[in-house]
């Protein structure tokens, strides 16, 4: 499977520049940029040459029928705009399990159907559909740190499940009315490295813990928190070779650790609990936060904008580390 290609078919649709020249062009308007990358991942498509992987799963995906206006909202959008275009679309996580809190963000998956890569004009419009979308999410949770999961109907015969495991998608529900509630997954479990993901994953919390500053606004807050409390599944999975879904992560992670280690993870998932979302009075404010714009998404992140959550501070911080360390030891 294509690394490359997934990680660019999600920076396209998610308007994620690398190169000071794409941040230029994204900064001045997300679709220049879309229009500027696709024609490197279409190239990148023509020469992938996936094959069939050995182990087979049929996963079935129940609609959406809960009452989040977001979820709804999207529901909505995706029918109207990309019914045609899409494998299927799906939301997961305590969304999709109707346990959403005032943490929760909106967790989704989009599989962009092959016949869509052929024409390059449709599929500049389907990423740029699909980035529009973004507001959606961004108007449930303006302090979302991440937008679409995206696939493209090939992964499916060789699929990235160190990307999005399959063991979600019994948990998760379709967007879409009318496709996408049976998917037929090729992989290669034992093929899959999912130290890489789980090493990657402490690099990045290590690097950002380690700054003093950090965070400096309620956004930076509740992304280092998200991926902390990620290690459960990824520390899991680094060590048995296998998937995990995240909600049963923290019980079987939990006996691998003890339990003076194990605190802090109490800790943060108490400061998920007692989360206090942002009220926007200000309606200009909100378009701000719930923008999909690169640059003024940049912007927002370096504000120090509604911080009335609880912070981390150094004791917190430290013990953050020390498990970290920890885990790193362990895997």
């Amino acid at each position: 499977m294509n690394q490359q290609l997934l990680k660019a078919i999600n920076e396209l649709v998610n308007v994620k520049p690398s190169g000071l020249t794409e941040k230029i062009i994204a900064s001045l308007n997300s679709g220049w940029f879309i229009y500027y990358k696709a024609s490197g991942v279409l190239t990148q498509n023509r020469e992938r040459k996936d094959s069939k992987a050995s182990q087979k799963e049929t996963v079935h995906i129940v609609p959406y029928t809960g009452e989040n206006a977001a979820v709804k909202s999207m529901m909505n959008y995706l029918d109207k705009n990309l019914n045609t275009d899409l494998v299927g679309a799906y939301i997961h996580g305590s969304l999709a399990t109707g346990e959403e809190i005032a943490y929760s963000d909106f967790d989704a998956l989009v599989i962009i159907k092959d016949e869509v890569f052929e024409n390059k004009q449709r599929f500049i419009k389907v990423c740029r559909k699909l980035n529009a979308s973004l507001r959606i999410m961004y108007e449930y949770d303006p302090l979302q740190h991440h937008g679409w999961f995206v696939l493209c109907e090939s992964h499916l015969k060789n699929y990235p499940v160190t990307f999005f495991p399959p063991q979600l998608f019994p948990y998760s529900k379709s967007l879409l009315s009318s496709s996408g509630r049976q998917l037929h997954i090729n992989f290669e479990n034992t093929a899959c490295d999912f130290k890489i993901p789980a090493i990657n994953l402490i690099t990045e919390l290590e690097k950002k813990l380690s700054l003093r500053n950090i965070p400096e606004n309620a956004f930076q807050l509740k992304s280092i928190l998200s991926e902390f409390m990620l290690l459960p599944a990824f520390f899991y999975q680094a060590k048995n070779s296998k998937s995990i879904y995240k909600k049963f992560s923290f019980t079987e992670t939990k006996k691998y650790f003890t339990e003076q280690e194990w605190v802090i993870m109490d800790t943060v998932s108490e400061i998920r609990k007692n989360w206090r979302k942002p009220v926007f009075r200000n309606r200009i404010i909100k378009n701000i936060y719930s923008s999909e714009n690169y640059l003024i998404k940049k912007l927002v992140k370096k504000l120090p904008l509604f911080f009335d959550n609880n912070n981390l501070n150094f004791d917190i911080k430290i013990q953050m580390l020390d498990f970290i360390k920890a885990a790193k030891a362990k895997i």
